[in-house]
């Protein structure tokens, strides 16, 4: 936002001074400049903000406040669902939105760092979200802030003063989001930081990423049970499927595993080409017999797939580095050891025996009555047959 013509170095000084304190979350420093504001003067009743959020599901952050009571960060998504949302839909057809307000344009297409609307007349209905003005509302208005090219967040004042807001008071407001302008760009890079941590590496391993655990070779021994699948016929869906096709089947698929795995504890790590490394840790041997039996469920719930796409599950327990791995300026943070390739040769082998889930007799030893001996089986790179299991039917 570029900064206001005329500034109320009052708000300016006390807001800015609120933005460069450590929020555990940017809702709390934006309500905490609403109450500045008030208490400097400016009769803030009711305020809204739609945040662009940088994700790729989560379309936007919306906060709502009030002098009596603050309301919690909303995060509504964008899907092929958003139509069967009636909020949405309201968003959608809102003044905001569709420009029902000063122009028949979009408000979001036009929003700048000039105040753009002004609602004179709140007895006329409205649809939301400005439908919650009219109960003794006095005036509105609504200011912008870029966030980037095509991004802009939306701020929505209201006041119940009898006249409405006066010409200091707009200036107040406008100082007010240009003085907030560097927390919520500052919140929005720290959200694209997590977004890309947690998507690319999964939420604990990214975790660890965000906290600066990034030199090369720094790794630590863990106890795990590691998970691989891959995708059946992907060879042939790859020869006969459009590229998009395939992409889109590849990615139903991962929605599948992907949400067994995250919903029973566990970590995806990486998807590669159409196989799925995950882990689920413990420490102690209580934990681990916990982890193989949630890492069992998931397995059981990826049997079967929509869209009659099917998957191939090997899984085994034990120890293995989990660290970074790479080159200084290109790191991969991995789990590697004779633990994950054993569980990637058995998943390999349960294709042959016509198996969707198999199992080491490590994992099956602490979870009598879950599994069932297959056979023993020699395994490219390892020195003896193995025994593996299936699951009981």
């Amino acid at each position: 936002m570029k900064r206001p013509e005329t500034i109320d170095q009052n708000v300016a000084l006390a807001v800015l001074e609120i933005v460069t304190r450590d929020w555990p979350h940017a809702a709390d420093g934006i309500f905490a400049a609403y109450e500045k504001a008030r208490a400097l003067g400016v009769p803030i009743d009711r305020a809204e903000s739609w945040i662009p959020l940088p994700h790729p599901v989560l379309w936007r952050g919306r906060t709502l406040w009030s002098p009596r009571s603050t309301g919690a960060w909303i995060v509504e998504t964008r899907s092929a669902r958003i139509e069967e949302n009636p909020e949405e839909r309201a968003f959608a057809a809102s003044p905001l939105r569709s420009g029902t307000l000063s122009n028949r344009d979009s408000l979001l297409d036009k929003l700048d760092s000039e105040l753009v609307s002004r609602v004179e007349d709140l007895a006329v209905p409205l649809d939301a979200p400005l439908r919650t003005m009219v109960d003794g509302f006095t005036d509105a208005v609504v200011l912008g802030l870029e966030y980037g090219a095509e991004r802009r967040g939306v701020f929505l004042f209201a006041t119940r003063r009898e006249g409405g807001f006066d010409p200091r008071m707009l200036d107040a407001l406008h100082t007010l989001v240009w003085a907030l302008t560097p927390l919520s760009r500052m919140s929005r890079w720290r959200g694209v930081a997590h977004v890309v941590a947690t998507t690319y590496v999964g939420p604990v391993t990214g975790r660890r990423v965000l906290a600066g655990e990034l030199r090369l070779g720094e790794v630590e021994r863990r106890n795990a049970v590691v998970w691989c699948s891959d995708l059946r016929g992907f060879t042939s869906m790859s020869v006969s499927l459009e590229p998009e096709e395939l992409v889109r089947r590849i990615n139903v698929m991962f929605e599948r595993v992907a949400g067994a795995i995250h919903d029973e504890g566990g970590e995806v790590l990486k998807f590669i080409g159409d196989a799925v490394l995950g882990i689920f840790p413990y420490d102690t041997e209580e934990q681990a017999v916990d982890a193989s039996r949630r890492a069992l469920r998931a397995a059981r719930l990826c049997e079967t797939m929509p869209e009659g796409l099917a998957i191939g599950v090997g899984l085994h327990r034990g120890e293995l580095a989990y660290g970074n791995v790479g080159a200084p300026d290109r790191l991969d943070f991995t789990v590697i050891g004779r633990t994950v390739n054993t569980a990637s040769r058995i998943e390999s082998l349960a294709a042959g025996l016509d198996c969707r889930v198999l199992a080491s007799r490590a994992l099956a030893d602490i979870v009598p009555g879950e599994l069932k001996l297959v056979g023993q089986h020699e395994v490219k790179g390892l020195p003896e047959p193995i025994e593996v299991y299936e699951p009981l039917r």
